[in-house]
């Protein structure tokens, strides 16, 4: 019983350590997804 806690433990760790990476990320890469499409509306591109 007390691997298959100290497993979930790890599970539940890992779980949210990759959350904040993949939110940290997916803002950057909307951050920049953002500034790429107005940069395009800024040379009159229509998508």
């Amino acid at each position: 019983m007390v691997e298959t806690q100290q497993l979930v433990a790890v599970v539940v760790v890992l779980f949210f350590a990759s959350g904040q990476l993949g939110g940290q990320l997916g803002g950057q890469l909307g951050g920049q997804l953002g500034k790429g499409v107005q940069n395009a509306d800024d040379f009159g591109l229509d998508f």
